[in-house]
């Protein structure tokens, strides 16, 4: 029996939020991950750059043999995904709007969201559009952090700058007294300490990747029934809800595929002090893009 391969893809180590989550809930189905490590951060391209980006790392997720792929970077949901599942139709890719907005309408009591995400997600209103078409009268207030991702691409976790620079940023929120913010990058999780030391706890932190692999779980399982396509073998079925809690223990070559377009070894680092466990070996690659803003570095 042929089992599923899942692909998944960020600007850099982010999407390891997102990885961290579908160890959790579905732990016997192997992933590819691909940072884009060359072109960190994302925040401040172009829709056209992210569009051919997102082409392009797409076509090497297939080329990998993914049959589903995740698009575990909040700034390419909001912007390339749209065009990326009219242009590969036959790839379901899952992304991560649609799933976060519906964890902070369920989270908000006040109906008061606060929204922290890069300049190009905020400046899309694609998750403000989202929450309102669930919750009509919630009240959403947007907040772009651009310096925050840098920071965890450094590894900067724990440092006195790291915590000034995210209390800049969540100061409007709170004083817009919200009672639930949604982080609207997928390198902000790994944060979540310092969140917390800053928003004390009558706040919700709705990180949105446990919401996005429960909806990768529920539409594997739909799949499934009797079917083949998209790489899904007949009789296949997600793991039970008790196995997909298990804590993530081990991080092996047939579990897990690294791809770069950055350093093989600072990905290699990032992903022992992100998930705490040694990586497998990482493979450097390159995208295919023509534009030369797309390019830079």
């Amino acid at each position: 029996m042929e089992q599923i391969k899942i692909g998944m893809f960020d600007s850099g180590v982010g999407g390891l939020s997102v990885a961290r989550e579908f160890f959790r809930q579905l732990p016997d189905l192997p992933l590819v991950y691909l940072a884009d490590s060359a072109h960190v951060p994302y925040g401040d391209r172009s829709p056209e750059e992210l569009v051919e980006l997102g082409d392009a790392i797409v076509r090497r997720l297939r080329h990998e043999g993914a049959g589903w792929i995740v698009a575990a970077c909040n700034t390419s949901s909001a912007v390339s995904l749209p065009i990326l599942r009219k242009r590969y139709p036959e790839v379901p890719i899952i992304g991560m709007i649609e799933p976060g907005a519906r964890a902070a309408v369920a989270a908000t009591r006040n109906g008061r969201i606060g929204l922290l995400a890069t300049q190009v997600t905020v400046r899309s209103g694609a998750y403000v559009e989202a929450i309102r078409r669930i919750a009509p009268e919630a009240v959403v207030v947007s907040q772009a952090a651009p310096l925050l991702v840098p920071l965890v691409e450094a590894g900067r976790l724990h440092d006195r700058e790291t915590q000034v620079v995210l209390e800049s940023y969540l100061e409007p929120l709170l004083n817009a007294q919200v009672d639930t913010v949604l982080l609207g990058c997928t390198h902000y999780p790994f944060l979540l300490p310092t969140f917390r030391r800053i928003v004390g706890g009558d706040i919700s932190l709705v990180d949105p990747a446990a919401s996005v692999i429960a909806e990768l779980r529920s539409r594997l399982g739909r799949e499934s029934a009797g079917s083949s396509s998209n790489g899904v073998s007949e009789g296949w079925a997600p793991p039970s809800t008790n196995s997909g809690a298990a804590k993530l223990t081990s991080l092996s070559p047939d579990r897990l595929r690294l791809l770069t377009t950055g350093d093989a070894r600072r990905l290699a680092a990032a992903v022992h002090l992100l998930l705490g466990r040694p990586a497998p070996a990482v493979e450097q690659v390159e995208l295919p893009v023509s534009s030369p803003s797309a390019s830079r570095v």
